[in-house]
């Protein structure tokens, strides 16, 4: 079999060759262009992978794309079975979508095949568009095209990746169930299965891109693509398992794959393949292993722990008159540190109100590094913006509750942040007190409290969790969990270690509000003695 026969113009090349941008652009512009001037839209320059909402913005261009290139398909004589196959696909995926916008997006596989689709197969699809008379429409538009759409690469794809392997690492999800469906959302293609498989080798997670080629093999076989294509990417797999397999020191099961390569391929250089893998010393190798706290940590993002308290609901009233006709519904996850849920203190058309003034408004958020200086970190993927008092009345509503509440001087209270989780979106377990990193405000002190008010019902995992007090959060839209950061020593309460686990399905907005500690010596006096049973000094640096 001579391997030229597989040409770009009668198989995605996506997996041959790198990816290249520019083809996606050439392709939008060719399709999009004559709505441009009739649709226009600026799109953020913001990640997609991290943020169900930008993942909303990429489902649009896609549904664009779908729709032009009905009209563009009548047109091609050459290679209209892969056309219609592949549209086929993409139009069942949109039936399903369109089923339930909010919850096929949130299903963390349906995403990751969104963006994948994205970032691979229609810049394959370009390949075949050999329309002479439209590349000077395509290249006048292409200015056009680039101010108003931001789109994925290798990079957004990467993040959705690893976003699925923080999903299997947590919620102990089975390979064989990701790839086929098994409760999470449509089975993938080998296509899907190969690209995942990659990008766990690059990240050296071997265990992961073991059993994700194995899937990818499986599903081809199993496929309709003609005995060329099967043939030789069947072949490329078989390689790569037996590489894996070897430096993860299955030699036998190295040699097994090897030997499989004959059967299809009789002059495949395999003498040379074995060479070059007993080069490979078993000694560097490393298997993952998920360590103790992350272990933990799991547990709680599962809803599993062992702490017992005995703990009830209850009304309040009695911090603020106003109460009196609408008491607070209070549910107590821990008496020391006071941590508590509050029921139903946002409605339904508070939150539409607070999701309208963020939409477009997203961006990737940081984590601090230095003092006043950030850095995105995949401990923390999520988006976010800010949201003063003053800006919007719900959010100016939301301060005075926190107000009756605690009673707090709402003037030394930061902005709100409204963030949105994607992909496995999360936020490692961290401390919301900072120490010597300062805080870039005139406000005063550290972050005495924090307020979450949950936005949304997470279908599906985002439980918030406090590791050193073993106890977890569960979101409830409208609700809202506080907990103190400080002792009232104003030293730092290091029980108060908590993290956003990561989104299995659905979509996750939060409302953080951090108080500040300055001029709250009314609402929250010192104590006679030393509250604080370990002091800031024993944290590790």
């Amino acid at each position: 079999m001579a391997y030229s026969s597989i040409s770009s113009s009668s198989y995605p090349v996506r997996i041959i060759c790198s990816f290249g941008f520019g083809l996606v652009g050439l392709l939008l512009v060719l399709l999009l262009a004559p709505t441009l001037h009739h649709q226009p839209r600026t799109f953020v320059s913001a990640e997609f992978y991290s943020s169900v909402d930008s993942l909303r913005q990429l489902d649009g261009i896609e549904t664009l794309l779908l729709h032009s290139f009905r009209k563009y398909s009548k047109g091609l004589q050459d290679e209209i079975s892969t056309l219609r196959r592949f549209m086929e696909r993409i139009k069942f995926q949109h039936k399903k979508a369109q089923e339930d916008v909010e919850d096929y997006l949130g299903n963390p596989i349906n995403a990751f095949t969104l963006i994948e689709r994205m970032v691979s197969e229609w810049s394959d699809v370009g390949d075949l568009l050999k329309f002479e008379d439209s590349y000077k429409e395509l290249t006048d538009s292409l200015t056009q095209l680039e101010e108003n759409f931001t789109l994925p690469d290798e990079k957004e794809l990467k993040g959705a990746v690893l976003g699925l392997a923080r999903l299997q690492d947590t919620y102990g999800i089975t390979t064989d169930a990701m790839a086929n469906g098994k409760g999470y959302g449509l089975p993938l293609s080998w296509r899907e299965c190969y690209e995942l498989a990659t990008v766990f080798r690059d990240e050296s997670r071997t265990d992961l891109a073991l059993e994700w080629l194995e899937q990818a093999y499986d599903k081809l076989q199993a496929s309709k693509e003609t005995k060329d294509v099967k043939t030789y990417f069947g072949v490329q797999i078989k390689e790569t398992l037996a590489l894996i397999n070897q430096v993860m020191g299955n030699v036998e099961k190295a040699a097994q794959h090897l030997d499989d390569i004959l059967v299809d391929e009789p002059l495949h250089p395999t003498k040379l393949t074995k060479k070059i893998l007993s080069r490979y010393s078993l000694e560097t190798f490393e298997p993952y292993q998920q360590s103790e706290t992350d272990r933990l940590h799991a547990q709680l993002c599962r809803g599993e722990t062992t702490k017992k308290q005995n703990l009830s609901c209850y009304l309040e009233s009695s911090s603020h008159p106003f109460l009196t006709l609408a008491p607070l519904q209070i549910e107590p996850l821990n008496l020391d540190p006071f941590i508590r849920l509050y029921h139903n203190v946002l409605n339904d058309r508070q939150i539409a109100e607070l999701f309208n003034y963020a939409e477009g408004k997203m961006f990737r958020s940081r984590v601090l590094k230095t003092p006043g200086e950030g850095e995105v970190s995949e401990i923390r993927v999520c988006q976010q913006t800010w949201l003063s008092r003053f800006e919007n009345p719900v959010a100016g509503m939301m301060y005075r509750l926190l107000h009756l509440i605690t009673g707090f001087n709402i003037t030394n209270v930061e902005s709100m942040q409204l963030a949105n989780y994607g992909i496995g979106g999360l936020y490692a377990p961290h401390h919301d007190f900072v120490r010597n990193y300062g805080l870039s405000s005139n406000l005063v002190g550290d972050r005495i409290t924090t307020s979450m008010f949950y936005l949304t019902d997470v279908t599906e995992g985002g439980y918030t969790i406090f590791p050193e007090v073993g106890v977890f959060a569960k979101p409830t839209k409208g609700s809202m969990v506080m907990w103190p950061n400080l002792h009232k020593s104003l030293a730092p309460d290091v029980r108060t270690l908590h993290g956003g686990c990561p989104v299995l399905k659905g979509s996750k907005y939060i409302a953080n509000i951090w108080s500040r500690s300055g001029f709250q010596d009314v609402a929250m006096p010192c104590g006679l003695v030393d509250d604080t049973f370990q002091r800031i000094d024993d944290l590790p640096e």
